[in-house]
């Protein structure tokens, strides 16, 4: 039994209980679906991959992250805020 076809097992069964237990909307379910259609995906089953990344994007409990998520660049994260123009002159010393 190769890695992928592992992966695919474990990640069908995880993805059953989360189901089960959590619901087929919390966010640890649609992560547990997503890691089994990469799996799905690595194993070059792109059909079955397709299916199980379908319903993770159209998730009520992804709509609402995004809806209520900040929305920032990563140049703002990266960069401190600019100075202002005042500070930005150089001061001439005194003659």
């Amino acid at each position: 039994m190769g890695l992928v076809t592992q992966a695919i097992a474990y990640f069908s069964e995880l993805c059953d209980q989360a189901e089960r237990v959590l619901g087929p909307d919390h966010a640890d379910t649609l992560a547990s679906r997503n890691s089994l259609a990469y799996a799905y995906q690595s194993a070059g089953d792109l059909d079955r991959a397709i299916l199980l990344y379908e319903p993770a994007t159209t998730s009520p409990t992804l709509t609402r992250r995004r809806e209520t998520s900040p929305r920032r660049s990563r140049s703002m994260k990266r960069h401190s805020p600019r100075r202002s123009e005042s500070s930005a002159q150089t001061t001439q010393p005194p003659s």
